[in-house]
């Protein structure tokens, strides 16, 4: 995935789900121990241990996450891109 399919990564101190609706492959979650994870869904990070209110494993807490842009927004990206490189 293209790191310009998200929007910036947002900190987050724990607590309940910013994004509960979001399904996979909508945003991203970095956790403590530096890894990112790309799969699964909002619902299933607050259920299984609740790793946004920092309920399991402290090395597993949610410390920041991004959300993909909408498609308006890849689209824009796109022809700016594209004008860049018409005018180097």
């Amino acid at each position: 995935m293209s790191e310009d399919n998200f929007g910036p990564w947002i900190d987050w101190a724990g607590g309940p789900c910013p994004i509960p609706d979001a399904k996979a492959g909508d945003f991203e979650i970095k956790l403590r121990n530096g890894k990112t994870i790309g799969w699964g869904s909002a619902e299933y990070w607050a259920t299984w241990q609740d790793w946004w209110q920092w309920q399991g494993p402290k090395p597993k807490a949610i410390v920041a996450y991004r959300v993909r842009l909408p498609a308006e927004d890849l689209l824009r990206q796109a022809k700016e891109r594209q004008r860049a490189k018409e005018q180097s």
